[in-house]
């Protein structure tokens, strides 16, 4: 008996050593401990894979533990955390992130309600619409001045998140500087005043401010987030430094009074959906460096009678003109033939319009 008993413990001994205890789940990529509730998600990906990647559709990889998770660990060698990937683990209190990160996608910490603070890496230049959203427990956060994109609602419901407040504008930033990135601006603004700290305007920042009806976007303004003006319906003219270099997609979806707009020089893209439903859109100026229109980007301009559009621009994507149905000439600096790369039925999808080109005109019906 006593001998059994010697065995029995030599083995439990032998079980425990080896970490076959059912505590620690342990896969390819990453390791589970039920014990603890922490989740080390490995930088050792296969060649050429250094991201995490959890479409929506498909179940996250620890699904079954989604709940259970209360640290998470993301080793040096991850560079994106893909969207919604911890969205829901309401039970996380703590994340580690790896200097090695680049990206934040949508959602990727939707729905944290126990998060209560993070630390951005100074390597990270993106963080999605939505990446903390819910996160009701966030109390602070410090946005590196790497960061050039931070998209729509992203810290929407963050109820205890303590903003930089200033002018009826709310900022976040860091120590160097508090005023970094302006998040949101009161609804019932007329005119703004930005702050000369700040490098980028966060995505949904104007969204709603139906009673601002010009504004022009400072020198020290670098980079605009997607859906920025989304709504403005009382926005009749913009102007936009010529520093900035980056625009987001829908930036002035349904500014459905906004007459004109002055795009900046160094601006290259014309994000998806940029002007659509902005029927009383009259005049844009397009930058000569333009090489991009995305798709539906000027989608029901009803008042948009004329464009000039550079022979730099090598890409149309489809409906960019859809229901501009008051849109009879395009001016293009380039050729026929570079022209009949561009613009086609799809691209238009819209009454006949007039192409001039340099040597000759298009008819697109």
């Amino acid at each position: 008996m006593k001998r059994f008993f010697v065995i029995l413990v030599s083995l439990s001994l032998l079980v425990i050593s080896l970490g076959l205890t059912g505590c620690v789940v342990e896969e390819e990529n990453w390791s589970f401990n039920k014990s603890t509730g922490q989740l080390i998600i490995s930088g050792q990906q296969a060649a050429g894979t250094r991201w995490i990647f959890f479409d929506g559709k498909t179940s996250c990889p620890w699904e079954q533990y989604r709940e259970q998770v209360k640290s998470v660990v993301i080793e040096e060698g991850i560079q994106t955390i893909g969207s919604s990937l911890f969205s829901d683990c309401s039970k996380i209190v703590s994340v580690q992130l790896p200097s090695s990160l680049t990206e934040i996608w949508g959602d990727a910490f939707s729905g944290c309600s126990n998060l209560a603070s993070i630390e951005i890496p100074s390597s990270v230049t993106l963080i999605g619409g939505g990446a903390f959203e819910g996160c009701s427990s966030l109390t602070s956060i410090e946005i590196p001045s790497s960061v050039t994109v931070i998209g729509k609602d992203t810290f929407e419901g963050c109820s205890g998140l303590k903003y930089n407040e200033k002018d009826g504008v709310q900022y976040l930033g860091n120590q160097e500087n508090p005023y970094y990135a302006m998040v949101s601006v009161d609804g019932d603004v007329t005119s703004v005043s930005f702050d000369p700290n700040t490098k980028i305007i966060c995505g949904g920042a104007f969204s709603a401010c139906v009673n601002l009806t010009d504004i022009t976007i400072p020198s020290n303004i670098t980079s605009i987030s997607g859906n920025a003006f989304d709504g403005c319906v009382g926005l009749e003219h913009v102007e936009i430094s010529k520093n900035i270099t980056s625009l987001g997609g829908c930036c002035f979806y349904n500014c459905s009074n906004l007459t004109s707009v002055i795009l900046p020089a160094e601006l290259t893209i014309i994000g998806p959906y940029f002007f659509s439903r902005c029927r009383s859109l009259e005049t844009v100026v397009i930058p000569p460096n333009l090489t991009s229109i995305g798709e539906f980007a000027f989608e029901m301009c009803d008042s948009l009678k004329s464009i000039d559009i550079p022979a730099r621009v090598t890409s149309i994507e489809r409906g960019a003109f859809w229901g501009c149905e008051s849109l009879s000439n395009i001016n293009f600096s380039g050729t026929m033939e570079q022209a009949k790369k561009i613009f086609t039925a799809q691209t238009v999808l819209t009454s006949s319009v007039v192409i001039h080109c340099t040597d000759g005109d298009i008819t697109v019906e």
